[in-house]
């Protein structure tokens, strides 16, 4: 070796000894930073959401130390269902190394908090925000309620290096070009995420201990990087048939805008907002940082009307900037009709044209014509009300898959979730001084369900009101909807990717009964509490026949790429008005098509258990002891998949528990306040209530104390066993009420269970109605003379719709008398049946007639189903203009001749029309329709709170008698 070359390399090995020596010589002398919060002033700073939380102590406490002078205290008061804080500590800066801790002792009244240390990374642009990148390291978590635990984030370092493949391929994917620059990390914050819920907590904190410090160096100033543009790369995209956001399965969950907290709706579950303005960025932004992104109708042409007019498609859309980045959807609106599919056609073109920077996806909601919109929006939106209608959850299931199969294949489907009844009709109640309709959050869980089950990858909550309103059933419906959320949040991995399979076989056993004849034994059960729970499972039985259950029970499943994903649902038959006790024992499910190694998995936002499952004829079958309402089972050799979503129910269990209990205690509260008017208006279930109730409230504490020892799982089965009794308390009113109708929609009354109380106060203002002679208002009600339909102004619509031929006409087979009104619509020779019609063929009005402000009207008439009604499962219907066409009677199948009846309030003067419609295919015949007007003595009390009303008494007459006195009314024996 030459000379100056070992010369060289002594005096490089004599540098580098001295470095080291050096740098041994800082760590050295490094030191821990501690803080016993012993000083006067607080070191904490508490960051949360003004309107979620409010501090209301914040000191230093000399009382309840651990060690030293004194500890930091924090009382907070959450307002709202769940909410997160932050307790932020400002750190000594220091430079990132090996063998890093930082540690606080911390005591609080509740459990879910988690320390975290913030480390900056100074050299390194984030992306999306602009400014240096930064990173949350979490380390322990409290579980030890109301004692002093050590929480600790160690090894901080190791941890980091652990996240950079991550951290790099989400700087990759929001537009970075440069690899991740690690120089000069340092950390500088402590902060504890404290994850709460509504009611009042305490944190105490003490002797914070963070090192060693090894200061961040003066002389190496933070680089100032240049934020590029990255080139946009659409946020969501179409794999195949399948929705992506930023690289990961896309599952809808979205609500209209009523001026909740974003943050609130992030902890919701919500993932989409429909904003009402694309301008109102403040809005905009504070929803992009919870975390939740927006849809958004774009501007319209200023050519024309409507949602883009012919004039219009010639005028161009100015070009998309910066400002609506935020916008992850374009919604082109609601319930879009079929003939407006030309102007959106135009309408989509001038959107694609002004958003090429962005390329979002475009969705609409539409009512019709499903085939051609599925070939102009990515995400097809079609919906229906169900809830309190003669529609039941098992025809809504149908009629979302019907849907479906009308549009592409392929095609992603979504529906609007009707969460409370329309505006005009509770408006109208409340005006009238009735009780508003609430809208049970069961049907909302059915609604979700159902549309799942027919295979949609998307809902999105419809809403008229703020989730953080007040009227009755508001804070069921904000918490049944967190739960929906979570669910969806957790099975998003399968839904997002699933295709509808083959149905699995499901069958259940009904609650533990007696032998009915051994009631008369004296003395047979001595157990007071026993026997009641068993009188209420031998009526419940006598309603769950073989056929029942096998019509209810409906086991839908999923393909997916993780497997096979069986979703058992009950769809009572009568749940869109009032939802029974929807649980059984022994549940059977034979799913086919599974493979010999695969495991079956049921999984609950509590638990994720395995399942015996054993090879029967048909597929494999698992047992279930106990069902209640839905569940999801897996069927999968995905060992690694089920692993994961273990470690999503370990996040959700504690809210999952914590919600349903609070909704156990929402309904509760709710339910018993309608049964004390039940019970004042002598029409209660005196001794079910009094059981009940009792049981209710016992299930409720037991929850309440398993929660606080953290057996998540079992306290929420507790809550749902305290919602279950509530329906069969809720049922039993609801039955007794309305069980004297061939319909419950016959009553303005009987189509939900809050409303009860109006519908007995309506039977006792019958029995008081004043004695006049009965006229029948519709004068040709007889359908015997068409010309007398002519003059009295009957009106006859008939749509053209291509191969099919529909008729309304006078015809022989009359029920009294010769003629009677016959429906009919079928296709044209040699025309096949389409699936679905796209409009109904034939209605046909009557003449209006007017109605008095406190009058009582009693509708009937008589109706004859000659053929089956096919190519639409509204078959025929009948409805009045009161109530609308929400409240129609429905008919599908052939029967002979049937009386119906409906009976109406006037709470103000009107015309009133009767509307028949066939909506599908077959034939129909209605005769004798009568309009009676009943003019009470004094309409009832009005008054703005329906609450606080006055309580009418029964008679000493029952008004059924009046009732049967009435011409044709021929309710149900009781």
């Amino acid at each position: 070796m030459p000379f100056h070359s070992r010369r060289t390399t002594f005096l490089l090995l004599q540098l580098l000894v001295l470095a080291g020596a050096g740098l041994s010589a800082s760590w050295a002398w490094a030191r821990d930073h501690v803080d016993g919060f012993d000083g006067a002033k607080p070191a904490w700073t508490v960051m949360h959401d003004r309107a979620a939380v409010k501090v209301t102590r914040h000191e230093r406490s000399l009382e309840l130390r651990r060690d030293g002078k004194a500890a930091e205290l924090i009382d907070v008061a959450i307002q709202s269902d769940a909410a997160l804080l932050q307790l932020v500590y400002q750190l000594p800066a220091a430079r990132l190394i090996d063998d890093m801790h930082l540690s606080v002792w911390f005591n609080a009244t509740q459990d879910g908090a988690t320390v975290a240390a913030r480390i900056v990374f100074p050299n390194q642009v984030d992306p999306e925000t602009g400014a240096s990148l930064m990173l949350l390291v979490e380390g322990d978590s409290y579980s030890k309620v109301n004692q002093w635990q050590k929480l600790e984030c160690n090894d901080i370092d190791r941890k980091v290096r652990q996240m950079l493949p991550g951290i790099r391929r989400r700087l990759q994917k929001a537009g970075a070009t440069t690899d991740l620059d690690l120089t000069g990390r340092y950390v500088d914050t402590a902060i504890i995420n404290i994850r709460s819920s509504k009611g009042t907590s305490q944190f105490i904190l003490d002797t914070l201990r963070f090192g060693p410090i090894v200061e961040v160096s003066k002389e190496s100033p933070i680089q100032t990087v240049e934020r590029v543009e990255p080139d946009t790369k659409p946020e969501a995209e179409f794999r195949g048939d399948r929705l992506y956001v930023h690289g990961q399965p896309f599952f809808l969950r979205a609500l209209a805008y009523h001026g909740e907290q974003p943050a609130d709706l992030a902890r919701q579950g919500y993932n989409v907002v429909w904003v009402p303005d694309i301008e109102d960025t403040r809005l905009l932004n504070a929803l992009d940082q919870s975390g939740v992104r927006a849809m958004a109708v774009p501007p319209r042409p200023n050519a024309g009307g409507g949602r883009g007019g012919k004039e219009a498609a010639s005028v161009h859309l100015a070009p998309f900037g910066p400002d609506t980045s935020r916008i992850l959807f374009w919604y082109l609106g609601t319930k879009i009709q079929p003939d407006e599919k030309n102007d959106i056609a135009n309408w989509i073109e001038q959107i694609s044209s002004a958003d090429r920077k962005y390329r979002r996806l475009i969705m609409g909601d539409v009512a019709g014509y499903e085939k051609t919109y599925s070939l102009q929006l990515a995400m097809l939106g079609v919906h229906r009300q169900v809830v309190n209608t003669s529609f039941t959850p098992r025809n809504y299931r149908d009629w979302l898959a019907e849907r479906r199969n009308l549009a592409r294949p392929g095609t992603l489907l979504w529906t609007w979730i009707q969460t409370e009844p329309p505006k005009s009709v509770n408006d109208a109640r409340l005006a009238a001084g009735w009780h508003p309709i609430v809208i049970e959050p069961e049907q909302i869980e059915l609604q979700v369900m159902a549309s799942l089950s027919a295979g949609f990858r998307g809902v999105a909550y419809w809403t008229n009101t703020s989730l953080d309103d007040e009227f009755p059933g508001a804070r069921e419906r904000k918490l049944m909807i967190a739960l929906l959320n979570m669910k969806l949040e957790l099975l998003e991995p399968l839904l997002a990717t699933g295709t509808v399979g083959s149905p699995a076989r499901f069958t259940a056993q009904g609650p533990h009964s007696r032998n009915l004849k051994g009631l008369a034994t004296p003395g047979r059960i001595q157990n007071k509490d026993r026997n009641s729970e068993l009188e209420l499972n031998d009526r419940d039985n006598q309603f769950l026949s073989i056929e029942e259950l096998t019509r209810d029970l409906e086991a839908s499943s999923l393909n997916t790429s993780l497997g096979r994903l069986v979703l058992p649902v009950w769809y009572a038959e009568e749940g869109q008005y009032v939802p029974g006790r929807m649980a059984a024992n022994n549940a059977k499910i034979i799913a086919e098509g599974v493979g010999e190694s695969a495991r079956a998995w049921e999984i609950t936002l509590t638990d994720v258990r395995q399942l015996q499952a054993v090879r029967v004829a048909g597929g494999k079958q698992v047992n279930l002891d106990k069902f209640d309402v839905s569940t999801a089972i897996l069927f999968t050799t995905n060992q690694e998949a089920v692993e994961q979503i273990r470690e999503k129910v370990k996040t959700f269990a504690e809210p999952a528990a914590r919600c349903t209990l609070e909704l156990a205690r929402a309904k509760s509260e709710r339910v018993i306040a309608i049964d004390e008017e039940l019970q004042k208006l002598g029409r209660g279930q005196t001794s079910d209530s009094h059981y009940i109730l009792r049981k209710v409230r016992n299930l409720i504490s037991q929850s309440d104390k398993l929660l606080k020892a953290q057996r998540y799982h079992d306290a929420r089965l507790a809550a749902c066993d305290a919602l279950q009794n509530l329906r069969i308390l809720q049922y039993a009113h609801w039955t007794f009420a309305s069980h004297r109708f061939k319909s419950p929609v016959t009553s303005p009354h009987t189509m939900c269970f809050q409303t009860l109380p109006d519908h007995w106060d309506m039977t006792v203002r019958f029995g008081r109605t004043i004695s006049s002679p009965i006229k029948n208002l519709l004068r040709t009600g007889d359908c015997e003379d068409r010309d007398a339909l002519v003059a009295d102004g009957w009106k006859r619509t008939e749509n053209e719709i291509k191969g099919i031929k529909s008729t309304g006409e006078l015809d022989t087979g009359a029920h009294q008398g010769t003629y009677c009104l016959r429906l009919a619509a079928g296709p044209v020779d040699g025309k096949d049946v389409p699936a679905v019609l796209p409009d109904r063929p034939v209605t046909i009005t009557t003449p209006p007639v007017t109605v008095y402000k406190g009058q009582i009207i009693h509708i009937s008439g008589w109706v004859k189903v000659v053929t089956p009604i096919v190519a639409n499962l509204d078959g025929a219907m009948l409805y009045d203009s009161i109530q609308g066409v929400g409240s129609a009677l429905h008919w599908r199948t052939p029967a002979p001749w049937k009386q119906f009846e409906l009976i109406r309030e006037v709470t103000e003067t009107t015309d009133l029309t009767l509307t028949i419609s066939l909506t599908g295919l077959g034939d129909v015949r209605f005769d004798d329709l009568q309009i009676i007007p009943l003019d009470t003595e004094s309409t009832p009390t009005k008054g703005t709170n329906p609450t606080g009303k006055q309580v009418s008494r029964p008679g000493t007459a029952v008004p059924w008698d009046f009732l049967k006195r009435l011409p044709g009314f021929n309710g149900k024996s009781e």
